[in-house]
């Protein structure tokens, strides 16, 4: 019997990005290089939101473990990196001219892979959920 597999954050950033590029290369085929840019800029966006709320948690958890508490510099790490996200996504959609449907339709990417992840890592098993039991002329 093979180990069970888990659900990891390299994982969903690695999933994300392979979304991202099919869906960016599928629009640019489709539609056209402007609605796929901001698809790329919206995946890129997202991916490196994770990336860095990676980094935050584990920064939180080691001043927590080193004062043996929250710290008040864990606790500002939080709003910071979101401040810091909105503003860049404003930066990209207002001041760089990215599509912003677009934009949107590319963070969307991380949702569907995170599906994907947990369906990837979810085990697999051949006995139905629901299974009937005969029992001579009785179901």
């Amino acid at each position: 019997m093979a180990a069970p597999k888990s659900v990891t954050i390299l994982g969903i950033e690695r999933t994300t990005a392979l979304v991202g590029a099919i869906a960016t290369a599928g629009f640019y085929i489709c539609v056209g290089p402007t609605i796929a840019i901001g698809i790329a800029a919206g995946c890129a966006f997202i991916v490196m939101n994770l990336f860095l709320l990676a980094i935050v948690g584990r920064s939180i958890i080691a001043a927590g473990r080193g004062s043996r508490g929250l710290s008040i510099l864990g606790l500002l790490l939080i709003p910071l990196k979101l401040a810091f996200f909105i503003g860049v996504s404003y930066l990209l959609v207002s001041r760089l001219g990215t599509n912003p449907v677009a934009f949107v339709l590319g963070v969307l990417t991380q949702p569907v892979a995170m599906l994907i992840e947990v369906w990837r890592a979810a085990p697999s098993s051949d006995v139905s959920l629901a299974q009937s039991q005969f029992k001579g002329n009785q179901v």
